[in-house]
């Protein structure tokens, strides 16, 4: 009796399930050094094609951290490097990643000694601006709550990011709009969530939607 043949879903599986259990290894690998563990995960997870959120659930994590460990990833080898020499909070990692060398050195100088009630991520957010002013992340904390909405409402319109991607920036938004101001881990998120829309081609220069100057807002504040 012969074989029937594989559909493409069924031929497509086996790489999935390698690309997945790629990003899950290197994940779990040694973190020294940090910057080699950086850019490994990097290269697993565009591997994998998985979404944010369902790439954090598979390595048990935050899709913000995820998105933290990406966003480093896109650093020059050499600022990326001196991380590794004693890696840094979590907290600062979007931080540092929107600097370059003067500024990993800046905000590595102030972590010697964190004064009582200051956290990390303000310190290193601090130093950095002092020495490269400030960075996408900065401006993204700034976007106004309205902005963040109509992104999550255009991220649904297009299918784009999932149901807990879009339904976030819905939410982060409107806590904005009421006044809340948004913690490191939030903006973490949105960024992570903004520079997926503008790789998509969802967020651009010449939007079709009647919504130019919402685009052109987050696309400044990411400095695309």
């Amino acid at each position: 009796m012969s074989r029937s043949k594989k559909t493409t879903s069924e031929s497509s599986e086996p790489a999935l399930d390698s690309g997945i259990r790629g990003l899950v290894e290197a994940w779990n690998s040694e973190r020294a050094p940090f910057h080699q563990w950086v850019r490994n995960v990097s290269r697993a997870f565009f591997g994998s094609r998985l979404r944010l959120e369902a790439a954090a659930r598979w390595v048990k994590t935050t899709p913000a951290e995820i998105a933290a460990v990406l966003q480093l990833a896109t650093m020059d080898d050499d600022a990326l490097e001196l991380l590794s020499v004693k890696v840094p909070p979590k907290t600062t990692w979007f931080a540092f990643a929107d600097t370059g060398l003067d500024g990993v050195r800046a905000g590595l100088e102030v972590l010697q000694e964190i004064p009582t009630g200051v956290s990390s991520h303000k310190l290193v957010a601090d130093a950095i601006n002092k020495v490269a002013g400030p960075g996408p992340s900065d401006r993204i904390a700034k976007l106004p709550g309205g902005i963040l909405v109509q992104m999550g409402k255009k991220a649904e319109q297009y299918g784009a990011l999932g149901k807990k991607g879009f339904n976030a920036l819905k939410s982060i938004g409107i806590q904005k709009k009421n006044g809340r101001t948004l913690t490191p881990r939030q903006v973490a998120y949105v960024h992570s969530l903004l520079e997926q829309l503008v790789d998509a081609g969802i967020v651009r220069r010449n939007s079709q939607d009647g919504d130019q100057s919402a685009c052109n807002a987050v696309l400044d504040a990411l400095a695309r």
